[in-house]
């Protein structure tokens, strides 16, 4: 009997990721505070959400709450590309994808669930929320001037 090789990606596990996003500025948590009330003025997350809950997802630290994501999967994937892969703001916990971090903490806001991780990866940028994107990227930039940003 033939023994078939599997190809192509492992299979996820169905663990929960709690792992956090590393933002390593030594601590400067009013820059994670604008990127939060930035994300809340333009709609793209809940008004009411943990402040706390946010600060956690960029120190590194277990995170057991989801955000729900209120704007469109090519923003969401859009602002986490450029803030990961393009300027290096942000470090992967170990062993973690980008795309599994990302699909592991936000909520999709139409139906409570994941957006998956092939949509987030397939993701394009949006040509109308690029000049909003490179802003909120910005803030999380020590080198940005934050007297510019106000």
């Amino acid at each position: 009997m033939e023994r078939r090789v599997k190809r192509g990606r492992p299979k996820l596990s169905r663990r929960p990721v709690t792992k956090g996003f590393e933002y390593d500025t030594n601590q400067e948590f009013s820059r994670i505070m604008m990127l939060c009330q930035g994300l809340k003025a333009l709609g793209w997350v809940s008004n009411d959400m943990n402040m706390q809950a946010f600060i956690k997802l960029f120190t590194g630290d277990d995170v057991y709450q989801r955000i729900v994501w209120r704007g469109d999967v090519n923003t969401l994937a859009e602002l986490f590309r450029r803030l990961v892969n393009k300027r290096g703001l942000l470090k992967l916990p170990a062993k973690h994808s980008l795309w599994v971090m990302v699909n592991g903490h936000f909520w999709n806001q139409k139906g409570g669930c994941e957006f998956g991780i092939d949509k987030l990866r397939k993701a394009h940028c949006p040509v109308k929320n690029e000049e909003a994107i490179s802003l909120l990227v910005n803030l999380l930039d020590p080198e940005f001037d934050l007297s510019g940003a106000k």
